[in-house]
């Protein structure tokens, strides 16, 4: 069972997701905000969106994307 700190959390880096998303879909596709936001997906178990954002990455920045490789294969 999730405790009030662990729905918190959740919480918060599902609205830091949200404001990187925003930020994101004003323009351009800064490595390291892309980086921050694969983290983030990563972290909340959303596997799925945290390889779309390692796609979006490994255009721009390849060596940041085989960064967040490593740390959607270590879950």
């Amino acid at each position: 069972m999730e405790g009030a700190f662990s729905r918190a959390g959740r919480e918060l880096l599902r609205k830091q997701a949200e404001d990187l998303e925003r930020v994101l879909s004003k323009g351009g596709e800064d490595p390291e905000l892309l980086f921050r936001l694969g983290v983030i997906r990563v972290r909340l178990g959303e596997v799925e969106n945290a390889r779309k954002v390692f796609l979006r990455l490994r255009e721009i920045d390849p060596e940041r994307a085989s960064e967040l490789l490593d740390i959607i294969y270590d879950l």
